[in-house]
């Protein structure tokens, strides 16, 4: 298929476009409540067999047109591609137009409303599965984006997942052409077809990275914003003596360069810095009252060189440990 071809078949009605010209709109009200809802009672679409062949990780769907959509949310990450006209959506019950070669990154649980598209507005859905993030964002590893925040955001365990990211890339004719070879790519379900799908999705997510470097895009939320770093700062709190950033960032399901660069973003101070802070401010409690020794307080707050303790309280406080001892003592 050449994207001449792959033009006619999406211009092409198909069988639920034909019913919905038809006003016929059963089909879609049984898959709606085989859907079912959610606790607020949205439309909730699941990521299952019904989108996704057994071990594929890729999918790609023209949005019906002549009928609306209601609002709703699905269970996985889609980019939009208005590959023809424009149309105005609704996320999180916010009004956003999309103009023709515009694309749109939503994530998990936002809440989506599509009007009633007419013969000219095309839009297509190109679905990707929760495992083929770790390795996109290892091909993206170059630099932080709000791209690359958007998806380290929507593999995290705290996150809200409820983002979305417009990519002004209307004279983009490098995306156009990637999501088309895509299209083509997954219409022919070749040899090989899912290599080669990551590979184009890969220069795909390039591309928005590109845009969002040039200043054409806009977000929702900024994702890195959506992560809340007090469970890193509670576990810092109560297990100040030996935990790590390795470990904090596995439990939040982030990778640990993001949550050092969040905390820095969402605190002002680096891990070390939290780190240090929390196990100074515990041995100078625990000096002031005079029940253990110097080396043991050190020990208990984390420091198996007591010289390295002895500098690290120095620098903290402008004292050593015992003379910090010794005015507390005083008053």
């Amino acid at each position: 298929m050449d994207p001449q071809e792959l033009d006619a078949w999406l211009r092409h009605h198909t069988e639920s476009e034909e019913r919905y010209l038809a006003h016929d709109e059963s089909h879609l009200k049984a898959q709606l409540k085989r859907a079912g809802t959610n606790e607020d009672g949205l439309v909730r679409v699941p990521l299952g067999t019904t989108l996704f062949d057994a071990g594929r990780r890729f999918f790609f769907k023209k949005h019906s047109r002549f009928n609306d959509y209601p609002e709703h949310v699905h269970d996985w990450v889609e980019l939009e591609y208005m590959y023809s006209g424009s149309c105005v959506q609704h996320l999180n019950e916010v009004p956003l137009e999309v103009k023709e070669g515009q694309a749109l990154l939503i994530d998990q649980n936002t809440r989506h409303k599509v009007p009633k598209l007419g013969e000219d507005q095309i839009l297509l859905n190109l679905i990707f599965g929760p495992e083929t993030i770790p390795s996109l964002l290892e091909q993206l590893s170059a630099g932080s984006s709000i791209v690359t925040d958007f998806l380290t955001n929507t593999l995290s365990h705290s996150a809200r997942k409820d983002s979305y990211i417009l990519f002004k890339s209307e004279d983009s004719w490098r995306l156009r052409t990637l999501v088309q070879l895509f299209c083509c790519d997954i219409l022919e379900d070749g040899t090989y077809v899912d290599d080669r799908l990551t590979a184009v999705f890969h220069l795909i997510m390039m591309e928005l990275i590109r845009l969002c470097q040039e200043g054409r895009s806009s977000a929702s939320l900024e994702a890195s914003s959506q992560i809340s770093v007090l469970p890193a700062l509670q576990a810092i709190e109560e297990r100040y003596p030996d935990i790590t950033l390795d470990e904090i960032a596995s439990e939040m399901g982030v990778s640990p360069a993001y949550l050092s660069r969040l905390l820095k973003k969402q605190t002002g101070s680096s891990f070390q810095r939290l780190l240090t802070r929390q196990r100074m401010s515990e041995a100078a409690r625990l000096l002031s009252l005079r029940t253990s020794s110097v080396t043991e307080v050190a020990h208990r707050v984390g420091y198996s060189n007591v010289t390295f303790f002895y500098r690290k309280f120095q620098q903290e406080f402008g004292c050593s440990p015992g003379e910090w001892r010794e005015q507390k003592h005083a008053l």
